[in-house]
């Protein structure tokens, strides 16, 4: 019979006693952070199986940082070392809110609106996910895990896609004009129930993923949030009790936002007041969580496993068979015109540039004609690897414009951290994590994968752990790092905000999805895993 596992869940505030810096998500100058709506929240699920453990952790931000990776490892290492926790077996993600502070990263790009990095910023967020995590161990008792999933009906307004014609090129979709349709309406969970109180059926934690923006909230806003997911989140614990968190599935071309209101600006949700909309949205996500809990489930049976990889993405290879029958490498990181111009929920730079197309074409470096086909038909803005802005270099180089005063600190605060050689702009040194608990697997990536290229992502996981008896396949986005957005090929060549923000070219997801494979394998190949899983059909 299947040994129960440990399991424990913690939750600790993340919010930084700070205010005045700007929000990470929308890279708009003026949306600071004056006041906490909310509070923010790191969310940790620990799970072990008598010989191993594994941490997942939900942290109410925009995104992971490198910086907060390398900082809660260390700080585990020191303060926690008899959890036996490392890179291979902790995944930290963020549920992407776009009002969460921002200056916790490393990378200059990320740092440009806020502006700069702010270590009080970073300090909060860290004791809290390490708090979370210790919490969590801490309350681990004997527990059976289950899994569940369920899709939202079609009347639902939870998500919608917001790039059609982009979605539409990929040669495995069936072509759709509807935005309810284009993406992946399955929420998964786990969850568990303490084996002292199995008879009553008490829950001690559920952790879910679904994939939508959590975007409801603008950057008109002034005030830290947590957004759909924090209100997901709220209701869930309100209504099961323990700790609730909802995590992202592969949400880059997912939106909230589908309903134009008289007087208000860009695409909303379903009420013209933004937290109205994030709570509506919310209370979708969260309702579906507590229908899957309560509908039961299957157990969870095996071994834990895992692998951790940090692959230079800058110079990475795809597979033939997982490109397009040839063998592809991805290139040093530029971002494309489409991104700066931003999405119908989230302005960018002024219309009246766009005539800047032409003249950034004839501007584009004449560099390595092999990395200029690999990013092709991107026009690109700004080189993220090597630090050049608009195809002619620093930003020193640029002549001295009267700007308004924020800009100008903007502006300012690349040309610092030029002068320090603080390179690249944006990371391409990038973390891909696989982690197995019996038979479910979470594919943990540090970006906004499209609604096709996560599915790919699962498909080729599944495929490869299906021998060790992995039957579900979750996709963890915003996962131990962020460079930006990841496409498929098809889509890519579209040049839409997301192919203009995946850096490292039109080869990207087939590098990644190469990266998973060898992670798959690697994992399949381990003899633990193979005696792990003869005992687990065995007790079946």
């Amino acid at each position: 019979m299947q040994t129960p596992f440990e399991i424990g869940f913690g939750r600790a505030d993340i919010t930084p006693p700070s205010r005045g810096m700007g929000m990470m998500g929308f890279g708009q100058i003026g949306n600071i952070a004056h006041s906490a709506q909310t509070p923010l929240w790191a969310r940790a699920m620990f799970v072990h199986d008598g010989r191993g453990a594994v941490v997942i952790v939900v942290a109410d931000l925009c995104f992971i940082s490198k910086s907060i990776h390398r900082a809660v490892m260390a700080e585990l290492a020191t303060s926690h070392a008899t959890l036996g926790l490392s890179e291979q077996n902790v995944v930290l993600t963020a549920q992407h809110t776009h009002s969460g502070p921002g200056g916790y990263s490393e990378s200059p790009f990320y740092n440009a609106t806020i502006p700069g990095f702010w270590p009080e910023v970073l300090q909060a967020i860290v004791a809290g996910i390490v708090a979370s995590i210790a919490a969590a161990a801490a309350a681990a008792v004997p527990s059976e895990l289950r899994y569940g999933e369920a899709a939202f009906e079609l009347d639902a307004d939870v998500a919608f896609n917001r790039r059609l014609a982009a979605y539409a090129r990929n040669h495995d979709v069936t072509s759709t004009d509807d935005p309810r349709l284009a993406l992946d309406r399955t929420m998964r969970a786990l969850w568990a129930t303490p084996v002292a109180t199995a008879a009553d059926g008490q829950v001690s934690g559920v952790f879910s993923w679904f994939a939508v923006h959590a975007t409801s909230i603008h950057s008109d806003n002034t005030a830290l949030h947590f957004d759909n997911k924090g209100y997901a989140a709220q209701l869930a614990e309100a209504e099961l009790g323990g700790v609730a968190a909802f995590a992202q599935g592969a949400a880059g071309d997912v939106t909230p936002n589908n309903w134009r209101h008289p007087r208000v600006p860009l695409a909303r949700g379903k009420f013209a007041d933004d937290d109205q909309s994030a709570r509506y949205n919310g209370s979708l996500q969260g309702a579906k969580a507590i229908e899957i809990v309560r509908r039961g489930g299957a157990p969870v049976v095996g071994a834990i496993a895992s692998a951790y990889q940090e692959i230079d993405m800058a110079c990475a290879t795809a597979d033939a068979d997982l490109a397009d029958g040839q063998s592809r490498h991805t290139a040093p990181g530029e971002i494309g015109m489409a991104m700066f111009l931003g999405t119908e929920e989230g302005p960018g730079l002024p219309l009246w540039l766009l005539p800047a197309q032409r003249a950034l074409i004839k501007l584009r470096r004449l560099g390595n004609r092999d990395e200029a086909d690999v990013q092709a038909p991107k026009i690109t803005w700004l080189e993220a690897t090597r630090g050049r802005l608009l195809g002619i270099g620093q930003t020193s180089r640029l002549p001295r414009l009267p700007l308004p005063a924020r800009v100008q600190r903007v502006v300012s605060e690349i040309r610092d951290l030029e002068h320090k050689n603080a390179a690249p702009w944006t990371p391409h040194v990038l973390p891909v994590q696989l982690v197995v608990i019996g038979n479910v697997a979470i594919a943990a990536a540090p970006g906004e994968f499209t609604t096709v290229a996560g599915r790919r992502v699962r498909q080729v996981v599944g495929r490869e752990l299906q021998a060790l008896g992995v039957t579900h396949v979750i996709f963890a986005g915003y996962a131990n790092n962020y460079a930006g957005y990841v496409t498929t090929p098809e889509e890519y060549e579209a040049q839409a905000y997301e192919g203009a923000s995946t850096h490292l070219g039109k080869w990207t997801l087939p590098a990644y999805l190469t990266a998973f494979r060898q992670l798959a394998r690697k994992i399949a190949n381990q003899p633990i895993s193979r005696r792990e899983i003869r005992d687990m059909h065995a007790a079946q």
